[in-house]
């Protein structure tokens, strides 16, 4: 881009950056292709963004979550080989929100990469969170050079559309697994390509922030207590019995998990966790959920009003946890069981 396309850079710094105080974020991503220096000015404010979404899903998709409702996402074409060391022809930038708008940008003589590269140099040390999505059926060449532009900590989820996911879709998530693991606190698997014992076992032994795995196939009584995540939840293909549950509870009381403080299982069932059952020889107490929200902010998300069993149980050091148990009804298959468990 030219000074004359923006005059701004023919002005006084302290001028430049009264201006820039001024414009809004998609103003200033415009503005940063103008000049090296333009970049720096920007990268410079810090501007704070909610979340950095980077996926790839057929085309290369960076979203930039503002702190206000709306979003900016940007949306490039990808081959069938995912190479990002190309030019697309176009960019459609879009604006989310209550008023969408979409719109053309030329391509900057940018490739993908650089694309990626110059969004996350503006935006990685002021972002509070940086995801990154993948799905098994759009192969990306450029892994290595992804995980060099990211910042220390993101978010990593891996999804496959089939749950009968092929050998190459396997190794590929593998593949993205193994690369992104330095960086990731957050992993969230979708249709879990990875049902083999090999993998189970790394995902429970990392310290996670928090781990979701949807389509688990193979999950023991063992493997929750080997669980090292802050908070986790899974999606099960098979029924996890309430004794089961129970033997977790009391080794619960007696010191494992000692870094647990949410837990979220969901089974097909035809019956709802038996509390006589899972807190069988353990002392609780029956609470309601508006005595909950009393006691403590975090028990005062709204998804919990749709639970009518709520128990307070403690460790033996006097550690709180609740209990919510309920049957949630499914359409065209077996109804879900559901257990939460939340420590205080």
């Amino acid at each position: 881009m030219s000074n004359s396309k923006f005059p701004l850079l023919n002005l006084p710094s302290e001028v430049i950056d009264r201006a820039l105080k001024s414009m809004d974020r998609l103003e200033l991503i415009a503005y940063s292709f103008a000049s090296k220096n333009a970049t720096k000015q920007v990268k410079s404010l810090n501007v704070l963004i909610q979340c950095f979404v980077t996926e790839f899903a057929g085309s290369l998709i960076l979203t930039l979550h503002t702190v206000s409702a709306r979003a900016i996402q940007f949306r490039f074409d990808l081959d069938q080989d995912g190479n990002l060391n190309r030019t697309s022809e176009n960019v459609e930038v879009s604006l989310l929100g209550v008023a969408e708008e979409t719109f053309k940008w030329t391509n900057q003589g940018k490739t993908l990469i650089e694309w990626f590269h110059h969004l996350n140099q503006l935006f990685k040390h002021s972002a509070r969170m940086s995801i990154v999505r993948f799905h098994t059926n759009q192969p990306v060449a450029n892994l290595g050079d992804i995980r060099s532009l990211l910042p220390k900590r993101i978010c990593l989820y891996i999804s496959t559309y089939n749950p009968e996911a092929d050998d190459n879709e396997k190794k590929y998530a593998q593949r993205v697994y193994e690369e992104f693991l330095p960086n990731a606190t957050y992993l969230y698997i979708n249709l879990n390509p990875f049902n083999n014992t090999i993998y189970l076992k790394d995902f429970r032994f990392r310290n996670w922030d928090f781990l979701d795995i949807t389509q688990l196939n193979h999950f023991r009584l063992e493997d929750l207590l080997e669980l090292n995540a802050k908070q986790s939840i899974f999606r099960l293909s098979f029924n996890f019995s309430s004794v089961n549950l129970n033997r977790f509870m009391k080794l619960w009381r007696k010191g494992s998990n000692p870094r647990l403080a949410v837990l979220w299982m969901k089974y097909p069932s035809r019956t709802a966790p038996d509390v006589n059952v899972v807190l069988k020889g353990i002392p609780y107490h029956r609470t309601t959920v508006d005595e909950l929200k009393k006691m403590h902010g975090y028990y005062s998300e709204s998804w919990i009003d749709s639970f009518d069993d709520c128990f307070k149980i403690h460790r033996n050091d006097g550690t709180l946890a609740v209990i919510f148990l309920k049957l949630f009804a499914r359409v065209g298959g077996l109804d879900e069981a559901q257990l939460i468990m939340l420590v205080a």
